[in-house]
C-alpha cells in the first residue's frame, strides 16, 4: 500500500502531467492540494482512516465551494466544474463500504471521488483512480488528443465490439446535424 507522501506526490505528478497547475495562494485547512486547468478545479483532501473522512469531508467540501465562490464568478463555466478527491490512507472495512459507495454517488455541491487505501497498491492504481478528472486520452500515448472523434470508432470496437462502420456513421450524422437514429438504422441495413 502506498504511503501518504507517495499518494500526495503521486497525485501532484499526475495532475501536473495532465496539464493542471497548483493553486498556491491558498491556505486551506481541510484540503491537501488544489489544482486547476482551463476547464475546472480539482482539490484533494487526505485522511488517515474512514471515520476521519466521514466526519470531515463536509468541511473539505465547504472549503472548496468557498474557494470557488470567492475566485470565480457563478457565470463562468469553470465554477461548475469542481471536483473533490477524498483519499483515505487505510483500507475501509466491509461495513464501511456501503457508506463509501454512497459518498461516491453524492454529487450535491461538488462531484466527489473517493479513493481508499486498499485501491492504492501502486502509483498506476492512483493514476487509474484519478482518471475521472483527467483529460481524455484517445491516442494511447498518455497525452491528451484533440482527435478523439477520429479515435472513437476504434476505441468502441476494441472495448465494446461495436462495429467501426456503425460508430463512424453515427459520428458523421452528428457532425452533419442529421438524425442519429436514422444513421444507425441506415448503417444496419447496409450490412
Amino acid at each position: 500500500m502506498l504511503t501518504q507522501t507517495q499518494v500526495i506526490s503521486g497525485i501532484a505528478e499526475t495532475m501536473f502531467t495532465a496539464g493542471y497547475t497548483a493553486v498556491e495562494s491558498l491556505a486551506p485547512k481541510y484540503l491537501t492540494q488544489v489544482f486547476e486547468d482551463a476547464y475546472g478545479v480539482v482539490a484533494t483532501a487526505f485522511f488517515s482512516d474512514w471515520p476521519e473522512l466521514h466526519a470531515s469531508w463536509p468541511d473539505a467540501q465547504g472549503e472548496l465551494v468557498e474557494i470557488l465562490s470567492q475566485v470565480l464568478d457563478r457565470t463562468e463555466p469553470k465554477a461548475w466544474e469542481g471536483y473533490l478527491v477524498l483519499v483515505v490512507a487505510a483500507p475501509v472495512l466491509a461495513d464501511e463500504a456501503r457508506a463509501v459507495a454512497a459518498l461516491r454517488k453524492d454529487i450535491t455541491r461538488l462531484r466527489k471521488l473517493v479513493i481508499v487505501g486498499d485501491e492504492l497498491e501502486t502509483l498506476s492504481d492512483l493514476h487509474r483512480a484519478l482518471l475521472p478528472v483527467l483529460p481524455l486520452d484517445a491516442s494511447g500515448t498518455g497525452k491528451s488528443s484533440t482527435g478523439f472523434m477520429d479515435a472513437l470508432p476504434t476505441l468502441l470496437a476494441d472495448s465494446s465490439s461495436i462495429p467501426i462502420s456503425t460508430t463512424a456513421a453515427l459520428i458523421a450524422a452528428f457532425l452533419e446535424n442529421e438524425p442519429l437514429m436514422e444513421a444507425i438504422d441506415q448503417e444496419l441495413h447496409r450490412r
